[in-house]
């Protein structure tokens, strides 16, 4: 009976009756939060998957398209470089044309400067032959046969000629 005398029993009485009370009264409350707590969290959970399930579709759409246009790159490349062998080709093979032309137009004014050379230095030579004919026929040669030798002579210079 000691016991129930004593102050401190009856503080240690009125403690857990109090924490009784607390844990009766507070266990609704606190469990009630915890599950509050767990249903939020869990909650975005979900959201967090939802969001990385979606995020991982998005991924795999862009790899795709990446890929695609990856592919597209490629073959705008390509075709780039085998219009540029075209066009090179086409180039070169028109400059070849161009000097081709105009190495066989330079060759033909050749060839006509030289025809005209030689017709030029035939005519010439016509000319000082005929010339100096007249003269030496003029001195050694006198009236009506001086002239019958010129004129033969310059019908045989046109003959050859043509």
């Amino acid at each position: 009976m000691e016991l129930l005398q004593s102050p401190i029993f009856w503080v240690s009485v009125a403690f857990f009756v109090v924490v009784a009370i607390i844990v009766l009264k507070g266990r609704n409350a606190i469990l009630g939060g915890a599950y509050a707590r767990i249903e939020r969290v869990s909650n975005e959970i979900a959201y967090a998957e939802g969001l990385r399930e979606e995020s991982q579709k998005l991924l795999v759409q862009y790899e795709k398209e990446y890929r695609e246009n990856l592919e597209i790159c490629k073959k705008i490349i390509e075709e780039a470089r085998e219009e540029t062998q075209n066009i090179i080709e086409r180039i070169t093979a028109s400059s070849d044309d161009i000097l081709s032309a105009t190495t066989q137009r330079s060759k033909d004014a050749i060839e006509r400067a030289k025809v005209d050379a030689v017709e030029e230095i035939r005519n010439q030579s016509i000319d000082k032959a005929m010339h100096i004919v007249s003269v030496v026929a003029q001195d050694l040669l006198t009236g009506q046969k001086s002239d019958d030798l010129i004129t033969q002579a310059t019908k045989d210079i046109n003959s050859m000629v043509k």
